[in-house]
C-alpha cells in the first residue's frame, strides 16, 4: 500500500471520529450557517509555500457526504 493511501485512510478514520463527536449536527454550524449555503474560497500567497492538511479536508468532506474541494494551483 502506498504512503499516500495510508495517509488517506488514517485521515478518514480521524475525520469520522471527529464528525461522530459532534453528533447528527454540529450546533455551531446549525446556528451560524444557513441551510443550503454554498461557499467558495481562494487562498493566495505572495511567495512559495506549502499547504498542509488537504488530505484531512478531503476526508472530512467525504465523511460529511459533501462534494470534495477542487484544489487548484495556478
Amino acid at each position: 500500500m502506498t504512503k499516500r493511501r495510508l495517509q488517506a485512510e488514517a485521515a478518514h478514520r480521524i475525520a469520522r471520529v471527529a464528525v461522530e463527536e459532534d453528533g447528527r449536527e454540529d450546533i455551531t454550524s446549525v446556528v451560524s450557517v444557513g441551510k443550503g449555503t454554498r461557499a467558495e474560497a481562494r487562498i493566495e500567497c505572495r511567495s512559495a509555500g506549502v499547504v498542509a492538511g488537504l488530505v484531512f479536508a478531503d476526508a472530512v468532506a467525504e465523511v460529511c457526504s459533501t462534494r470534495p474541494a477542487d484544489w487548484q494551483v495556478r
